[in-house]
């Protein structure tokens, strides 16, 4: 019988690769992607695994009910998420305060703190007018460490609004809010495993991507 888990950490590793490139998120090594889906398993953090198996059955399937379904996947990544700050060493109860315990990147510690930035994170209002809310982040971005920021802002942005219905129905930027989910997660942990392994260069500061 094939090894369940050795098939979701490929999934996992294949997916990864494709969204680490397709958002310009460099200095990651497959080493270090392989690193993380073996930390998952050792963990305890298979809902990691089973919320990318059951997005990408839902997005496959191409109608309004699938549509729900990425969204609820989407919310549970979040969680996800979450729940793997914590096993990295984070104390915090919120998934923002989480995030700036275990970074120590200046550039992008700097935007976690900025006010502008925790509202686009935490203000609820923000939500009524998602186009812009997307604008905003997209600005984020631009600055230095920004991409980074951005994703890990939106986690949070995410994470916090798991209660209310996600203003998005476009299948491709559904997508696009999953991987980089994934992202922040698999970031954090190369942030915070670099710190152990001084040698290596902090994520985001080389131009070396997935090969």
């Amino acid at each position: 019988w094939p090894d369940w888990t050795e098939q979701e950490k490929t999934r996992v590793r294949l997916t990864m690769k494709g969204a680490l490139q397709s958002r310009q998120l460099f200095g990651l090594t497959e080493a270090d992607v392989s690193a993380f889906v073996d930390f998952l398993a050792r963990e305890g953090q298979e809902a990691f695994f089973w919320r990318l198996n059951s997005f990408e059955s839902h997005a496959l399937r191409g109608n309004e009910f699938a549509i729900e379904g990425m969204k609820t996947d989407i919310a549970g990544m979040a969680i996800s998420v979450e729940h793997i700050a914590t096993a990295l060493g984070a104390t915090a109860l919120q998934l923002d305060e989480k995030f700036k315990q275990l970074w120590r990147d200046p550039d992008i510690l700097r935007l976690l703190k900025r006010n502008d930035v925790s509202a686009l994170a935490r203000k609820p209002s923000f939500l009524q007018n998602w186009p812009a809310l997307k604008a905003e982040f997209d600005k984020l971005r631009a600055e230095p460490g920004g991409r980074i920021a951005a994703e890990l802002a939106m986690a949070y942005r995410i994470r916090g609004g798991v209660h209310q219905m996600l203003p998005e129905n476009d299948h491709l930027e559904l997508e696009s809010l999953f991987t980089g989910l994934m992202c922040a997660a698999v970031l954090t942990f190369v942030e915070v495993r670099n710190r152990t392994i001084p040698s290596l260069p902090l994520a985001g500061t080389t131009t070396a991507s997935v090969p």
